[in-house]
């Protein structure tokens, strides 16, 4: 539902607030994305895992509490600072950014009460916070543009208190059953130490997917902010193909199927992905502005080298899922990590010269830094599998 909602909703956003109020926009919202990974410190993870083990939901709802509240702490305190960049480069009120960037504090712990659900297995609540936000989303959208309202500040603040509000359904209470049939939680160091090893790999995903969209508005016009976050909404949406190949190859992969099975699954996938990429990429010149506006021409070759990168990304994710299915989450994460820094460099070395031209060819050599890196830790792997199939075999061990 909710790539659905974005496809009806950016159109709307961006008839309502132009290139400059869709850039400022990104500019409240993009961070976020960034800051909430960040602050949530894998306490998610290991709040699910450990409630999953039946340990007491509510004991291990407050290491999850205690431990993003350190975090979260640590960020807010980034992110101040953080706005000040922001609100000059972008000409928005520094207040305001700060202000609406404090809703990282309730998404953090909600995404704790959000995963102690997921441990016990009950994905009603989820389900329905999660439909409910859409909904939501959709509602406020469509309610401020038919008001007239041309604020990102208020946009941003509707799109908040939407998701927020939708987010309360997870508060209904655990039943007794469901809280856990070992009395006492696991020991704080045993939470902590899981929180910060699962979060290597959320973070790494965050930062190597979301990071340019987060540094680009302390670098660029809102304007250009503005052409960029259109183009990533048009480019994101092939991607739901490679997330379904993804977790088919990681469940083939986990399953033991044979690398044929795999390769079919992968290449289905990859025609799926180019397919759509190419048409879309085809259509943009003509497409784009007809639904956002003629406004937003500037995205049109934007959108199309994101969907290129689009196709870098697929392969990638796909090399981390069968990673992760063979049983090595953490060199999993390697990719993603490499992406980042790639990222993380070149944003240092080109930061008074960066554009959206120049991001846009970022992201597609970040994403294939991620796949050569993912590459190299699947063969890897294949290599000591047949190492370690040869040395177990009889006439190894004749």
């Amino acid at each position: 539902m909710l790539p659905l909602i974005g496809l009806i909703t950016a159109p709307i956003l961006a008839r309502a607030l132009g290139p400059v109020g869709r850039g400022e926009l990104a500019a409240i919202l993009q961070p976020t994305t960034v800051a909430g990974a960040v602050a949530s410190i894998g306490a998610p993870a290991a709040v699910a895992f450990f409630v999953a083990k039946s340990f007491n939901a509510n004991r291990v709802q407050r290491l999850g509490f205690a431990t993003v509240g350190v975090s979260t702490s640590l960020v807010i305190l980034g992110l101040f600072f953080y706005s000040f960049i922001v609100s000059s480069s972008i000409g928005l009120s520094q207040p305001l950014v700060f202000l609406l960037w404090l809703g990282v504090i309730p998404g953090a712990f909600f995404a704790v009460r959000r995963a102690a659900w997921q441990g016990t297995r009950r994905y009603g609540p989820i389900d329905v916070e999660r439909s409910t936000s859409g909904i939501l989303r959709l509602v406020v959208v469509v309610s401020l543009f038919i008001l007239g309202v041309s604020s990102a500040g208020i946009f941003a603040a509707a799109y908040l208190l939407a998701s927020f509000g939708a987010s309360l359904a997870l508060l209904r209470p655990l039943r007794p059953a469901d809280r856990g049939m070992v009395a006492n939680g696991p020991s704080a160091r045993s939470f902590v130490s899981y929180s910060v090893l699962a979060s290597m790999g959320t973070i790494a995903f965050t930062l190597n997917n979301r990071l340019d969209q987060a540094l680009l508005p302390a670098t660029v016009s809102a304007t250009e902010l503005g052409y960029y976050s259109v183009a990533v909404t048009v480019a994101e949406v092939p991607l739901i193909i490679s997330t379904v190949t993804a977790r088919n190859l990681m469940a083939e992969s986990a399953g033991g199927v044979g690398s044929k099975q795999m390769t079919h699954t992968a290449v289905l996938g990859g025609i799926g992905m180019i397919a759509v990429c190419g048409l879309a990429a085809a259509s943009v010149p003509l497409a784009l502005p007809a639904i956002f506006g003629d406004d937003f021409a500037g995205s049109i070759v934007l959108t199309q080298l994101l969907l290129l990168a689009a196709i870098v990304t697929a392969v990638g994710e796909c090399l981390g899922a069968v990673i992760t299915g063979k049983g090595f989450p953490g060199w999993a994460s390697l990719g993603p990590a490499v992406g980042a820094l790639t990222t993380i460099a070149v944003f240092i070395f080109f930061w008074r010269e960066m554009t959206v031209e120049l991001a846009a060819v970022l992201a597609i050599c970040a994403q294939a830094a991620t796949a050569v890196a993912s590459g190299v830790v699947v063969l890897l792997l294949a290599r000591s599998r047949r190492a370690s199939a040869v040395s177990q075999s009889p006439e190894a061990n004749a």
